[in-house]
């Protein structure tokens, strides 16, 4: 298995919004362009378009370089989050 932490692709900590109790996120946008819920769910036909199952895995990706990262390391001013 790779060194994650060792990947070009590098997750930023200021990409993580400050949340109301006190914590931080981070948001992963999926956006599909079909029309209904229906179609955005299964592939749309378009070549560019990501169906579910491929948007998941790039968020379970996203996460484990996040992880690898140390990117989830409480910075000083945040609030821990359980």
């Amino acid at each position: 298995m790779e060194d994650l932490g060792a990947a070009l692709f590098k997750i930023n900590r200021s990409w993580f919004i400050p949340v109301a109790t006190g914590g931080r996120c981070f948001i992963v946008e999926a956006d599909a362009s079909p029309g209904s819920m229906g179609q955005a769910l299964c592939s749309a036909g378009v070549d560019d378009d990501l169906d579910i199952y491929e948007a998941g895995q790039g968020f379970t990706m996203i996460k484990k370089l996040a992880e690898a990262q140390g990117a989830f390391n409480h910075a000083e001013g945040d609030k821990p989050t359980s």
